[in-house]
């Protein structure tokens, strides 16, 4: 979660300096993104690949019904979210939540509008 506010607050901080014609600040902003991005990466790659495991394994029936509570909460995003190879994480995510007693079609939502989701190379993910 730091790593995910730090690179959402150097992402800001290059887009700001760019349109303020401030390109030696913009670039160093944005070399800084680039350097959390690798390090958050890192970071995840065994928890994700769990993650993605579990999603995999997921009871058909069950990838079914996170995949229609996608389509409902996230009309726009839906497509694009189901055909992305993080797609399982998410569905295994979801799942949890479920059993944990939240609503996910809440969850998702909330987290699209507190994410910055433009420049995901995978939505998914992010939403993980």
């Amino acid at each position: 979660m730091l790593i995910d506010m730090a690179f959402f607050l150097a992402t800001a901080a290059a887009n700001w300096h760019a349109k303020k014609h401030h390109a030696q600040q913009a670039a160093a902003a944005r070399q800084t993104a680039e350097h959390l991005r690798a390090a958050y990466q890192a970071a995840a790659a065994q928890p994700m690949a769990v993650l993605q495991q579990r999603g995999q394994h997921l009871a058909l029936h069950v990838r079914q019904r996170q995949a229609a509570l996608v389509r409902q909460a996230l009309p726009e995003l839906a497509e694009r979210l189901l055909a992305e190879p993080g797609w399982p994480a998410l569905a295994a995510t979801l799942t949890d939540a479920q059993k944990a007693g939240h609503d996910p079609a809440v969850l998702l939502t909330e987290a699209t509008r507190r994410r910055e989701l433009g420049t995901a190379a995978s939505i998914s993910d992010v939403l993980v």
